[in-house]
């Protein structure tokens, strides 16, 4: 800021309109006019895309998975004594947990959880207005997000 005819006032400065999830700040936020020039630093932060990632696999393989777990653990003592009956347990124990690895392979996917600031460009006004009732004035900068 530069002060024009000896302006001694104290000027606040603001951004208008801004894209979603994008701040605007100044430092500092006001300036004082002593004859001579004044300045402050603009920062614009923006918000990048999140995304949540999601556990691979069905939900009914790993229902499957619990309740053959569930049932051993409820499997009364001479079921599970006899060798014959712990086998069978046991492959069925191992054919659910193989069609559990089967269906999820290895792979994800990512469901967007934040879009963040939008991008693109965008023009912002940045306003320095008096603290009291006098002058103020606009200029208008463009922000290009990407």
């Amino acid at each position: 800021m530069t002060s024009v005819g000896g302006y001694s006032g104290t000027v606040k400065l603001s951004c208008g309109s801004l894209p979603a999830e994008a701040i605007c700040t100044f430092s500092p936020a006001t300036l004082t006019g002593s004859g001579t020039s004044a300045n402050s630093t603009l920062t614009i932060t923006t918000t990048a895309p999140t995304a949540m990632l999601e556990r691979p696999g069905s939900s009914s393989a790993r229902i499957a998975v619990w309740a053959v777990l569930l049932g051993l653990c409820l499997s009364p003592r001479r079921v599970l004594r006899s060798r014959k009956n712990l086998a069978r347990i046991m492959t069925a124990l191992l054919l659910t947990m193989g069609s559990l690895v089967y269906l999820t392979g290895c792979g994800g996917s990512s469901t967007p959880k934040d879009a963040g600031t939008p991008t693109g460009t965008q023009t912002i006004s940045v306003t320095g207005a008096d603290s009291g009732s006098g002058p103020s004035h606009n200029l208008n900068l463009q922000l290009i997000v990407q």
